[in-house]
């Protein structure tokens, strides 16, 4: 199981960079600018930091084994919707998604490990998880490197998506139920702060330079107000 809980991490941190060095080709296939296809770095990293929360909540709730599946099913099904994006709007929904999974990823694949590691091999565990999430973005950036100089961008997708049902497959023949399972609730009012409070702030620092100037502030403005309301609600709950 810590060898599924390592390969996840890699599998999340690869996908984070692996597309970013497609972005050029993106742009020229759907004609658009600088500022419409940076939503495919700036956008997932969004999602994905406001999943990583959530995912507490979720590996407290539910089994392992079919939360781990669900999970890595997300990168399965974005990596598809990007590989057969007729549009860029698709294209950027299936990144989405896959952010999604990413977010959640990661730390699930953490706990797991955790959960399994004898104790007298916990820092040998925690150090081969490090390598994992450190190494991914690193690999992905050359991976794709190379594919790009001998297929389409959508080429990235499709190996990205075989390499996800790979983990997937290896998620149900190899883990088990390791989680204490509870009924934690979702403070869903402070996710939605959180998200507000992100999505403001980065659509607003990404808009002032290429777009409205009183657009972006009023992003950056609501972005601040829901970061005040998020920490304010913290203290009190």
């Amino acid at each position: 199981m810590i060898a599924v809980a390592a390969a996840a991490a890699f599998l999340a941190t690869f996908n984070e960079t692996f597309l970013n060095v497609a972005l050029t080709p993106i742009m020229g296939d759907f004609g658009i600018t600088v500022g419409t296809v940076q939503w495919l770095a700036t956008g997932y990293l969004l999602v994905a930091a406001i999943f990583v929360p959530v995912s507490n909540v979720l590996y407290r709730r539910f089994s392992t084994r079919p939360l781990f599946v669900s999970t890595v099913a997300l990168l399965v099904v974005g990596s598809l919707i990007g590989a057969l994006a007729p549009t860029f709007e698709v294209l950027l929904g299936g990144r989405l998604l896959q952010a999604v999974g990413t977010g959640l990823l990661i730390p699930i694949g953490m706990n797991v490990a955790l959960a399994v590691s004898p104790r007298h091999k916990l820092g040998l565990v925690m150090g081969i998880m490090a390598a994992m999430t450190t190494l991914g973005p690193s690999v992905a950036i050359v991976a794709s490197g190379v594919l790009l100089t001998i297929a389409p961008w959508a080429t990235l997708m499709w190996v990205f998506g075989g390499l996800s049902a790979l983990v997937l497959v290896a998620g149900l023949a190899c883990l088990r139920n390791v989680a204490e399972l509870s009924r934690p609730k979702l403070d869903v009012w402070s996710f939605v702060l959180v998200a507000l409070a992100l999505g403001g702030l980065l659509y607003g620092i990404s808009t002032v330079f290429g777009g409205s100037l009183l657009i972006a502030l009023c992003a950056m403005a609501v972005g601040v107000a829901a970061l005040i309301v998020f920490v304010v609600r913290q203290q009190r709950v």
